[in-house]
């Protein structure tokens, strides 16, 4: 009969299989990587979009929104240029290759895939299209795809050897040279092939037939609840759930978010309820397990020394969505009188805000992307706005609530232990 110490091993293999995997620690690496670029972008079009009529037309009056836009412009909307240049160096590094060249050669693939479009004037442009979020499939598969080619004729020796006397740099781009021919050529017949077909291009073909179904089931409640449901069970193990399960539903629900960004920048109807800023607004307030509402019994309502200390000390992390030393310090990790609040929490969490959502009680996220450790409250006003803030607070005093008879157990535990002793 499977006990938990037969369990947990077997648990721990494929969780830890999955987190060693190259190509997606690769994905998640690069897209992880951009961040500064996404909240660059994001703050550009919060500033230039906000919905107040008075601002609108001060900053339009005085031309000031077109410079605002300008670094959004520059990031968000051309998104897939940093990510298939972000993964690609970050898979060439795991396979010790150098990532610059890597980098350079993905980055050269996607443009030799990606059409152009000719103007009435006669100058060739690329569409701005493919280049946001629409080509961000296409910038993981050629990222992977033409990193493995660039690694495997290195491996093979079909290279260019120039004697030790030449410089490294120079060395370096001679290295690259047949390998860059190589992919040049793979990808140049690629991208002949689909214009034979009725897609023309490698994009429309891949938008339509892979990222749009798979946007479309991880994109519902019912794929984020699986993946908070895994990722709180690893928890329990002691495995960190949410780099694992978030590195694989994150590069699905990202061009959601961005989509929503482009449609709030162009004063659009937000298109989707569920996107990556979702998980981490609503579902997980405080951190994982949503113990951001646990903390704060802990903290006021703890008789025992042991939890009010914890609670007080890592109250501020909590409130930043940092809550390890809640999940190690208790712990939580294979604790059987907080498995059911732990998993509870935020699943009520996503539910609830799903439901509120979808009825229009709260606002839909504009999919801008918050600095890692903005705190809950500032980051739901950035997120969505003051009603997405008040929202925040009642979960919070929701998942105390779920939390507190939990809570009073683990707590008299600890307390009769410290009065016994």
């Amino acid at each position: 009969m499977a006990t938990i110490s037969t369990i947990i091993p077997k648990v721990q293999k494929v969780a830890y299989a999955i987190q060693k995997n190259k190509y997606i620690t690769a994905i998640s690496g690069g897209l992880m990587g951009l961040l500064p670029i996404m909240m660059i972008g994001s703050f550009s079009t919060l500033f230039a979009a906000l919905p107040i009529p008075a601002y609108q037309a001060f900053i339009k009056d005085i031309g000031l929104y077109n410079l605002l836009l300008a670094p959004s412009q520059v990031t968000i909307n051309i998104l897939s240029l940093y990510a298939v240049t972000a993964i690609a160096y970050k898979l060439a590094i795991q396979l010790d290759k150098d990532g610059i060249q890597a980098g350079l050669i993905a980055l050269l693939m996607f443009l030799i895939v990606t059409p152009l479009q000719t103007l009435e004037s006669g100058a060739s442009v690329i569409p701005m299209n493919w280049l946001g979020a629409a080509g961000l499939f296409v910038a993981m598969f050629i990222a992977i795809l033409s990193t493995k080619i660039y690694s495997y004729t290195i491996d093979k020796k079909l290279v260019i050897s120039l004697p030790e006397s030449v410089p490294v740099a120079v060395g370096k781009t001679f290295t690259a040279l047949i390998p860059s021919f190589i992919n040049v050529i793979i990808f140049t017949a690629v991208k002949g092939i689909f214009l034979l077909t009725p897609f023309e291009n490698a994009h429309s073909f891949v938008f339509n037939f892979i990222q749009m179904p798979l946007q479309g089931i991880g994109g519902t409640i019912g794929a984020v609840i699986f993946a908070v449901l895994i990722a709180q069970i690893l928890w329990i193990f002691g495995i960190h759930g949410s780099m694992i399960v978030f590195s694989l539903i994150n590069p699905i629900l990202t061009p959601l978010a961005l989509q929503n960004l482009e449609a709030y920048q162009a004063g659009l109807p937000l298109p989707n309820v569920v996107i990556e800023p979702f998980i981490r607004q609503y579902v997980l307030i405080g951190g994982s397990g949503a113990t951001l509402g646990f903390c704060i019994l802990m903290a006021f309502a703890a008789k025992s020394k042991q939890f009010k200390t914890m609670g007080r000390m890592a109250l501020p992390a909590s409130i930043c969505g940092i809550n390890e030393p809640i999940i190690f310090g208790i712990p939580i990790v294979l604790n059987t009188k907080l498995i059911i609040p732990f998993v509870a929490a935020p699943i009520v969490n996503c539910i609830l805000a799903y439901i509120l959502t979808i009825i229009n009680v709260i606002p839909r996220l504009n999919g801008a992307t918050t600095p890692f450790g903005t705190p809950t409250v500032i980051s739901g006003v950035l997120a969505g706005g003051w009603q997405t803030a008040v929202f925040q607070v009642f979960l919070i005093a929701l998942d105390l609530a779920i939390y507190y008879p939990f809570f009073k157990s683990v707590d008299k535990d600890a307390y009769d232990l410290e009065t016994d002793s």
